[in-house]
């Protein structure tokens, strides 16, 4: 059977999958659904219980960051120009791409795997997302993947967490999140609660700081803290106070104005 380069499909989907191989991806799953009914038969458990529990206390999956290739360049220049009038499925079409790239002389195979390496740069420097919706998106995407990772220490390690995060600009608010028993802590006692200022208004200064705003905190920390929290400031302590929601762990609403 044909060996599926990782490289030059990532863009595979099931409708590219040949009946040999989606006939066996099938049968793995039907000998994982047996597997699965004669465990719940001999634990006196339902069967989506058991599903609910893979799913939720695996170890998340390691993601190999995706590199674009030279090819991938090629390919989209080749469908750009010469195949805009194909069916990107038709197998013709795909071998005809694949064809043309094996063709090419090595200066033209060397731009594109250049073009690559630039494309691949810009995506290794990350930096601070502008569109705010796009933000909260991203955080809730990770903030999942960590409570997936809390839960699955909590039961193999033994261990409890709790999260607190901060803004250190004004458009999201301050929450917290952990293990189920770290969140029940927080929400049950205010231990915590008192962190949450300093540790916003430390934030924000050190991000001026960064940014070039202001000068150095270094050794002065606690004064420039002072400062930010005066109690005399409207705009300082209570507001700051005001920005989080103890009752509500995780959630858009705790974080989103």
């Amino acid at each position: 059977m044909k060996r599926i380069d990782s490289d030059n499909n990532d863009n595979f989907k099931v409708a590219d999958l040949s009946p040999e191989v989606f006939e066996k991806i099938q049968l793995l799953q039907e000998k994982h659904d047996t597997e699965i009914e004669l465990l719940a038969s001999e634990l006196n458990l339902q069967s989506h219980f058991i599903k609910d529990i893979m799913k939720d206390y695996r170890a998340p999956a390691i993601k190999k960051p995706r590199k674009i290739s030279g090819f991938n360049v090629w390919q989209n220049n080749w469908w750009e120009n010469v195949g805009k009038s194909m069916q990107i499925l038709d197998s013709g079409a795909q071998q005809m791409c694949a064809s043309s790239w094996k063709e090419l002389n090595d200066d033209d195979r060397i731009h594109f795997e250049n073009e690559a390496k630039k494309l691949n740069n810009l995506k290794d420097n990350e930096s601070y997302i502008i569109n705010a919706k796009a933000r909260k998106t991203k955080l809730d995407k990770a903030i999942q993947e960590m409570r997936k990772m809390f839960r699955l220490l909590q039961v193999t390690c033994g261990m409890e967490f709790i999260a607190i995060t901060v803004s250190n600009n004004s458009e999201l608010r301050s929450h917290w999140f952990g293990s189920s028993i770290g969140e029940e802590f927080y929400h049950s006692y205010n231990i915590l609660n008192e962190a949450i200022v300093p540790f916003r208004c430390f934030s924000i200064l050190k991000k001026q700081e960064k940014d070039g705003v202001i000068k150095s905190i270094t050794g002065t920390s606690n004064n420039a803290l002072e400062n930010i929290m005066d109690p005399t400031n409207p705009e300082s302590t209570q507001t700051l106070l005001n920005d989080i929601n103890y009752a509500k762990p995780n959630s858009r609403e705790t974080r989103d104005k």
